[in-house]
């Protein structure tokens, strides 16, 4: 199991439209081999930044899902109003 979290930031007053992108992105995962799960959290303090946790059952999986996922509609919407590129971080968790 790895952990994949995505670090975005949207522009001023995109803040709704990004969280909509956003979501709609994470449920399209559903379809997805190796998905297991997903936490969408914004941040309190600037509402147009936006953390997704997600579980996946190998890296692989992630991987090749985002290379399949890069030219999806959603993502081309989003990418236009974000504010810095997005990051991405793949985890290992430590016993």
């Amino acid at each position: 199991m790895v952990t994949v979290v995505w670090d975005m930031r949207v522009r001023a007053k995109a803040e709704q439209i990004g969280r909509e992108l956003i979501q709609r992105i994470w449920t399209d995962m559903k379809g997805f081999s190796g998905y297991v799960s997903r936490r969408l959290l914004q941040d309190k303090d600037n509402s147009g930044h936006f953390i997704v946790v997600s579980q996946w059952t190998d890296r692989e999986s992630a991987d090749k899902t985002r290379e399949v996922y890069a030219n999806a509609e959603p993502v081309q919407l989003l990418t236009p109003i974000l504010a810095a590129p997005r990051q991405r971080f793949v985890l290992d968790e430590l016993a």
